[in-house]
C-alpha cells in the first residue's frame, strides 16, 4: 500500500524557508567577506608587516657587518700606517675603545704569517683580557695573559705555554686566501676561547716593515647577535628567529619565553627542529615543508589563533641566513576578536531580524490563505452562504477572495438551477410511473376478459346445442 506524502502547514514551510534562505545568505555573506575582504586585507597586513621587520633587521644587520668592516679598514691604516708593534701597549689603547662602543663585537685578533697572535676581549665583569701569543721557538710556543681593569690598570698576568696557532683558525685562513685589503668573513664556526658559535670578519695586510702579512679579525658571537636581535619589537606573541641554511638557531626576538624552556640564548645554535615552544612546535615543520616546496608563507593554526608565518632570506657578505616571523593574526589587525564578535552580533541580529520578518511574512500570507481554504471547504460542503471578507493589503490575495467569492455565486447559482431540475425530473418521472403503472392494469383487464370470454362462448353454445 502506498504512504500519503507527508503534509505541512504553508506557514511552516515558509517560515522554515525564509528563514533557512536568511541564515544561507548570512553565511554566504560571511564567508564572502572573509575571503575577499577580511582575509586578504589580513594577509596583506601580514605581507607588509613580515617585509618591513626584514627590512629593519636586514638593514641593522647590515650595518653592523658594515660596520665591522669598517673598523677592519681603520684597523688596517693603523696596523700599516703607525707600524704598530703586537707587543706593546699601542694595539689596546687603539681597541679598547672600539670594543667598548661596538658591544656586538666580542673581541679582536690581530696575527703574523710567524704564528704570533695579539688579542683583546672584553670580559662580563668589565675587565679586559690581553693575550699575546709568541711564534714557536725551541722552547715551545709561550703565551703571555695581562688582565685589565675598566680605567687600563694592569690588575693581573701570568705567562704560560699554550698549544694555540692562530695560523690554523678559520679567520686566518679565509683571509690569507682572500685578495690583500679585501675583508672577509668566516662560515659559523666555535670560537677557540669560549667554545661560543660565531663568525668572524678579517682582513689580511701584506708584507709590513718585518716581510710577515699581518691578519687583523673581529668576532662577532651568535649570542651577541641574539642580543642585538632581541632588540627588535615583533608584538606581544609575534617573534622572529634568524636561522642558518643549515637549520641552526641564530637568535629570536624574545626577552621571556613561557614555560621552562629557558632564554632566547639557550636556543643560539641549536636546530630548529629541536625547538619546543608555542607555536613553534607546529610552525618549524611548516617552515621546513613549505622551504621544501620554495615558499615563503603559510598559516597554521595554534591554541584557537591563526598565525602567519612569513620566511625572507637574508644575504650579509658571503652568509645566508633565514628569517622566520611568526605573526597572530590577531595582532596583525588590532580589535580583530572584537571586530569578529560584533560582526557576528551584527549577523546574529540579521538572522533574527530576518527570522522574524519571515515569520510576519509567512502570517501576512498564510492567514488569508488558511481563510480562503476554509472557504473552499466550506464552498466543497455545499455551504454557499457569505462568508467575512479577507483581511489583507496583498492585492493577489484580494484578487483570489474576489474570485472565490465569484465562484461561490456561480456555484450557488448552479446548484440552486440543479435541484430545481432534480425536483421537475422527479416529477415527471412519478407521472411516467403512473401512466405505465395505469397501461399495465388496462392490459391485465384486457387478458382477464380475453381468457374468460371464451370459455362462456363455448359454454354457450353447448347449451344452445342442447337446447
Amino acid at each position: 500500500m502506498k504512504s500519503s506524502p507527508k503534509t505541512t502547514s504553508f506557514n511552516r514551510r515558509l517560515t522554515v524557508t525564509m528563514s533557512l534562505l536568511v541564515l544561507g545568505t548570512a553565511l554566504a555573506l560571511t564567508l564572502g567577506g572573509w575571503v575577499l575582504l577580511v582575509a586578504p586585507s589580513v594577509e596583506s597586513a601580514a605581507q607588509v608587516r613580515v617585509n618591513s621587520i626584514r627590512n629593519l633587521l636586514e638593514y641593522e644587520l647590515r650595518r653592523l657587518f658594515v660596520d665591522t668592516e669598517r673598523l677592519l679598514r681603520t684597523s688596517r691604516s693603523w696596523l700599516t700606517d703607525e707600524k704598530i708593534s703586537l707587543e706593546g701597549d699601542a694595539l689596546k689603547h687603539r681597541f679598547m675603545p672600539v670594543l667598548s662602543q661596538h658591544h656586538e663585537l666580542s673581541l679582536v685578533l690581530v696575527a703574523n704569517s710567524a704564528g704570533g697572535e695579539w688579542m683583546l676581549m672584553k670580559q662580563p665583569d668589565d675587565t679586559w683580557l690581553n693575550q699575546i701569543t709568541f711564534p714557536e721557538d725551541e722552547q715551545g710556543r709561550p703565551a703571555h695573559f695581562l688582565t685589565w681593569d675598566k680605567t687600563g690598570r694592569l690588575v693581573g698576568e701570568a705567562r704560560r705555554e699554550s698549544g694555540y696557532d692562530p695560523r690554523t683558525r678559520p679567520w686566518f685562513k679565509a683571509a690569507m686566501e682572500a685578495p690583500a685589503g679585501q675583508p672577509v668573513w668566516t662560515e659559523i664556526y666555535q670560537f677557540y676561547d669560549d667554545q661560543q658559535p660565531g663568525v668572524t670578519a678579517a682582513l689580511r695586510i701584506p708584507e709590513r716593515r718585518d716581510d710577515r702579512d699581518l691578519v687583523v679579525a673581529l668576532d662577532l658571537r651568535l649570542i651577541d647577535l641574539a642580543h642585538y636581535l632581541n632588540r627588535i619589537s615583533i608584538g606581544e606573541r609575534g617573534l622572529a628567529m634568524l636561522f642558518t641554511e643549515q637549520g641552526r638557531v641564530l637568535g629570536i626576538t624574545r626577552q621571556k619565553l613561557s614555560g621552562d624552556q629557558g632564554q632566547p640564548d639557550d636556543f643560539v645554535f641549536k636546530r630548529v627542529s629541536e625547538l619546543d615552544w608555542g607555536p613553534l612546535k607546529i610552525g618549524v615543520d611548516h617552515w621546513l615543508n613549505r622551504l621544501e616546496q620554495g615558499a615563503t608563507d603559510t598559516h597554521f593554526l595554534h591554541q584557537g589563533d591563526v598565525w602567519h608565518l612569513g620566511l625572507r632570506r637574508l644575504s650579509l657578505g658571503n652568509q645566508r641566513l633565514w628569517l622566520g616571523i611568526y605573526l597572530p593574526f590577531s595582532e596583525l589587525v588590532p580589535g580583530l576578536g572584537f571586530r569578529l564578535l560584533v560582526l557576528a552580533a551584527v549577523l546574529m541580529l540579521a538572522v533574527v531580524a530576518g527570522v522574524l520578518l519571515a515569520v510576519r511574512m509567512a502570517h501576512a500570507f498564510s492567514g488569508p490563505l488558511e481563510h480562503l481554504a476554509g472557504n473552499s471547504l466550506r464552498i466543497g460542503d455545499l455551504d454557499f452562504e457569505p462568508s467575512p471578507p479577507v483581511d489583507s493589503g496583498l492585492r493577489e490575495i484580494r484578487q483570489l477572495a474576489t474570485a472565490q467569492d465569484r465562484m461561490r455565486m456561480m456555484l450557488k447559482e448552479a446548484h440552486e438551477a440543479l435541484v430545481r431540475e432534480h425536483r421537475e425530473l422527479q416529477d415527471a418521472q412519478a407521472r411516467l410511473i403512473h401512466a405505465a403503472k395505469m397501461e399495465s392494469v388496462g392490459r391485465l383487464a384486457a387478458g382477464v376478459a380475453h381468457e374468460v370470454k371464451n370459455p362462456l362462448a363455448i359454454v354457450q353454445m353447448g347449451v344452445d346445442y342442447l337446447g
